[in-house]
């Protein structure tokens, strides 16, 4: 577990699983990780968007969530 839960050591594998992908740290304190709505993923270029230079090309497949 990371250095955020000191007292991980000590969950139950159940109670560990629950709590799988949540980072409130890395999500502005919120608990569950947020859903990401969006229709459109800007590139530096038309050539990047062409050669698919980027970790999404459509907002709406593929996303975090």
């Amino acid at each position: 577990m990371s250095k955020s839960r000191p007292d991980a050591g000590k969950l139950t594998d159940a109670t560990l699983s629950t709590l799988a992908g949540r980072d409130p740290g890395e999500n502005y304190g919120m608990v569950n990780p947020p859903v990401y709505h969006a229709s459109t993923v800007l590139y530096p270029s038309a050539a990047d968007l062409e050669a698919r230079r980027g970790r999404y090309h459509y907002g709406r497949r593929g996303t975090p969530t």
